[in-house]
């Protein structure tokens, strides 16, 4: 991972942001909603849920965060699960297993065969 990019929960007000600026010092971190960067937000980390960038995009071309739930579908190696990054490598994990990104996208084109359908704030029924 090269280009590190994170987008963030907000655990009061119950939104996504994208991350303008992370402040270690005064530990907050400032972002935008719906790509208005007018209209930034200031939180302390406490109030926040940082994701981290895959660097992947699913097959529809959306960015993989950690937090996203995916789906793959492949007959009978189909899974839904959320997006782990580790120093393993990056994950798709469910209650009864792992999926490790290599197995199901390409390093050279950055593309992955799942599909993004939600993420872990604001669509947890996807994961029953």
């Amino acid at each position: 991972m090269n280009n590190l990019k994170f987008r963030v929960w907000d655990k009061k007000l119950q939104i996504l942001g994208t991350v303008s600026n992370i402040d270690f010092e005064f530990e907050e971190v400032t972002f935008y909603i719906d790509d208005e960067e007018e209209l930034d937000v200031s939180q302390t980390f406490e109030d926040v849920e940082l994701m981290q960038s895959t660097e992947l995009f699913d097959k529809n071309g959306v960015e993989i965060f950690e937090g996203d739930i995916v789906q793959y579908l492949d007959g009978e190696y189909s899974f839904v699960g959320v997006v782990e990054i580790s120093a393993f490598g990056i994950y798709a994990k469910n209650k009864y297993d792992n999926y490790n990104f290599e197995d199901f996208s390409d390093e050279n084109t950055k593309e992955a065969d799942v599909e993004v359908i939600g993420n872990i704030y604001e669509n947890k029924e996807l994961l029953k």
